[in-house]
């Protein structure tokens, strides 16, 4: 098995992980905030789904979903910001599940046109 095919299996396999450990997330839950340093699911999902959008198709040299057909749409209200400033975006940004959800698939569908 090369590094590339390893690559997607890996990627394949933490999509069903996470899926499986965030089946039955509701919209309450998503957004709730457990206090301290810790940030509610929803905006961590979130940073995932765009983590993994971002640096795997810049590796491959495409655009980003989030960048082209996900602009906007990607189910959050707010894009993170670039510094320091994340645990208070996750504080105050509303994260719609279904919609991120549709953009999760869709960020996986991609790698699997790699």
């Amino acid at each position: 098995m090369d590094a590339v095919s390893l690559l997607s299996q890996q990627v394949q396999q933490a999509h069903g992980m996470l899926s499986g450990t965030i089946a039955d997330l509701t919209a309450g839950q998503a957004q709730w905030s457990p206090g301290g340093k810790a940030v509610p699911a929803g905006p961590m999902l979130a940073h995932a789904i765009m983590a993994e959008d971002f640096f795997l198709n810049m590796t491959v040299g495409r655009q980003p979903l989030e960048m082209t057909s996900f602009a906007g749409k990607m189910g959050i209200s707010e894009p993170p910001p670039m510094g320091r400033d994340w645990q208070e975006w996750a504080g105050r940004v509303k994260v719609d599940l279904p919609a991120l959800n549709e953009y999760a698939q869709a960020v996986l569908r991609a790698q699997k046109t790699t």
